[in-house]
């Protein structure tokens, strides 16, 4: 993935984990709480795993392993317009950088390969888990950086 197209993934991921932060508290306690499946206190990146592939067949609608334009657009459309704001016409360059076989579908494997910034960045002391701390700090961090 070239460093564009990866910045470009890494900005799709960012945008929505601050808009699913927002969506609750805004400290993102509630989607902590929610993606800490065990309550343990830490996000480990198999949570994290477990969570983005969730979300992956959600939006892959017809469960074919593949997430079309289309489906891409009902998610944004289902997601609403603060996130549609945020994204700013960037949804063609987040999936052509995540789409890397160039197919115009985003298979599950490249949508699970595709950066996250949460276990990437929030993991500020690298022991492999991010606390509800660490990811409140990312959060406010990621926020700070969007204004």
């Amino acid at each position: 993935m070239t460093t564009t197209k990866y910045a470009a993934a890494l900005a799709a991921s960012l945008i929505f984990t601050i808009s699913a932060a927002d969506a609750g508290a805004g400290d993102g306690s509630r989607l902590f709480k929610h993606m800490d499946a065990d309550g343990d206190g830490v996000i480990t990146r198999a949570e994290l795993t477990t969570q983005r592939e969730a979300v992956f067949a959600r939006i892959d609608k017809n469960g074919d392993g593949l997430v079309s334009a289309e489906e891409r657009q009902q998610a944004a459309e289902g997601r609403g317009q603060r996130l549609r704001d945020r994204m700013q016409g960037q949804g063609d360059d987040i999936a052509e950088a995540i789409d890397t076989d160039g197919d115009g579908n985003i298979s599950r494997e490249e949508y699970l390969a595709a950066p996250t910034p949460m276990a990437d960045f929030a993991d500020t002391d690298g022991d492999g888990g991010v606390t509800q701390e660490e990811f409140a700090a990312f959060v406010q961090a990621a926020k700070a950086k969007r204004k």
